[in-house]
């Protein structure tokens, strides 16, 4: 997850974590902490916020899609309008509202890997969010 939010980050990150104990999930608080932890692979999904400062969102997900297109990658944002703004292919495989439910959240990213099952770059039963 990469989201300069802290508080609402770990708090995402730690309810993914206790509802899917086989996922692996882990914040990034910056844009340049995300692409240093992708560029080490190992990562299936990447959950980020449209509102991020320094790399604005569109283009770090150009970023992720050209560097590591097996990536799935999904939008969240506080503000509805960015959250319409955002072209859904190819840079983004899915885009959810802020606040969103772990359960919401789960439900979305597990949807896109059913959906995507080529993309995935882990083991079965393992992800990455």
């Amino acid at each position: 997850m990469i989201d300069d939010d802290r508080v609402s980050g770990r708090s995402l990150c730690r309810a993914l974590a206790k509802l899917r104990p086989s996922y692996a999930v882990e914040l990034s608080t910056s844009s340049e902490m995300a692409i240093s932890r992708l560029s080490s692979g190992g990562y299936d999904v990447v959950v980020m916020d449209l509102e991020l400062p320094s790399i604005p969102a569109p283009a770090l997900f150009e970023r992720i899609a050209r560097e590591r297109p097996e990536v799935i990658r999904v939008a969240h944002s506080s503000r509805s309008e960015a959250t319409q703004r955002c072209e859904p292919r190819p840079r983004v495989d899915a885009v959810v509202g802020k606040p969103v439910t772990p359960l919401r959240l789960l439900a979305v990213i597990e949807q896109v890997l059913a959906a995507e099952p080529h993309r995935r770059g882990g083991l079965p039963g393992t992800t990455n969010a």
